[in-house]
Parts: C-alpha cells; sequence; structure tokens
C-alpha cells in the first residue's frame, strides 16, 4: 500500500541520516540504530513485494530495493568498517 511505501522510504532515509551521524560524530549509537533499520526494511520489503506483484510499481519497488541494498553493501558497510578500525 502507499502508506507501507512511505514506510520503507522513511527507513531508508532514516538509514541515511544515521550513517552520515555516524561518520560526521564517530558515535558508534548510530551503527546500531543503522543496522536496526535494515532489519526493518528488509522485512518491510519481504512484506509488501508479495502485496504489489501484480502491479506496475512492484518493478519499482523492486528496483528501489536492488538499488538500496547496493548502496548498504558498497557503502554503509565499508564505512562502517572502516570506522570501526582504529588504523583508519
Amino acid at each position: 500500500s502507499i502508506i507501507e511505501i512511505g514506510e520503507l522510504e522513511s527507513l531508508i532515509d532514516d538509514q541515511a541520516v544515521g550513517l552520515k551521524n555516524f561518520l560526521l560524530t564517530g558515535n558508534r549509537d548510530w551503527v546500531e540504530r543503522v543496522e536496526a533499520k535494515r532489519a526493518d526494511t528488509e522485512a518491510l520489503a519481504a512484506r509488501i513485494e508479495p502485496l504489489l506483484a501484480h502491479l506496475d510499481v512492484a518493478d519499482n519497488v523492486g528496483d528501489a530495493m536492488t538499488e538500496w541494498r547496493q548502496w548498504y553493501e558498497d557503502f554503509v558497510l565499508r564505512q562502517i568498517t572502516l570506522m570501526r578500525d582504529p588504523m583508519t
């Protein structure tokens, strides 16, 4: 539904803000928030993707989730790993 898609967008935005704040402050509390939002994002996407399968919007949601997963793996996890390493 539209509401759930909005929730999905909000979860992804929260992760971007959390990562930014972690990178700016070094406060590891932000990492926990990002990781929790990731789990929530995956759960919500798994719940809504089948509901949208018969609509044209399903491809858009699927594409968005693919892009989000790529961003998370390539950027978020990399930055968190670098920030956790005392040598960087």
